[in-house]
């Protein structure tokens, strides 16, 4: 069952969000975060401050709404790609293929903003401890579910598991977005995921 459209008055706000966003997105692909001004994505977008500041509070909350945006798509496609009768295995590799596949779609983008964030913005930090949260919590759960179904040996805290797909998610990531070598964050995901299994599978 499809959602019901939104109000015109509310489809017309996303409509000037999205737009102050893209012009925001281009002029950073551009020109760099640090060298591009409120006032140029303005009048890039045609609209006016006013109307900048009531979408977005502060230029780095447009980094924030890219998250925002990216883990509303990787919600849709998690529901839409993974059957129910999935193993938390294949559950697993789904999310982390779809994660993967994200970041490769927009490696500049998410190289600007990793780097914003390690330049000690707090509003950014902040944005991006929730979603981390999030994450090692629905990781949490997975594994928690795969061993009352017998798939994950129990004798592993869920949490620890949790942390150490975690760490192998950002830490594969980081060393993505740091190589000049066309690797794929899909496949160096997907065997180190497979390695870790060979350990907690239960046989």
């Amino acid at each position: 069952m499809k959602d019901s459209p939104l109000p015109r008055r509310e489809r017309k706000k996303l409509e000037t969000k999205e737009k102050i966003f893209n012009a925001a997105i281009e002029l950073f692909r551009k020109k760099g975060f640090e060298n591009t001004t409120v006032e140029e994505i303005t009048e890039k977008a045609d609209v006016g401050k006013g109307t900048f500041f009531n979408y977005f509070p502060r230029k780095e909350s447009i980094l924030n709404y890219l998250g925002e945006r990216r883990m509303m798509a990787i919600q849709e496609a998690f529901y839409e790609n993974i059957p129910e009768d999935a193993t938390i295995e294949e559950t697993l590799r789904r999310i982390f293929e779809i994660l993967a596949r994200e970041n490769e779609k927009e490696k500049p983008l998410v190289k600007l903003i990793v780097g914003e964030i390690l330049k000690s913005r707090e509003s950014l930090k902040e944005e991006a401890h929730a979603g981390q949260l999030f994450f090692k919590s629905l990781l949490e759960a997975l594994i928690a579910r795969g061993q009352d179904q017998g798939e994950i040996k129990k004798e592993f805290k869920a949490l620890k598991l949790a942390e150490i797909l975690e760490g192998v998610y950002f830490s594969s990531v980081f060393k993505w977005l740091d190589s000049e070598e066309d690797r794929s964050l899909v496949e160096d995901l997907s065997e180190k995921i497979g390695i870790l299994f060979e350990g907690v599978r239960q046989k």
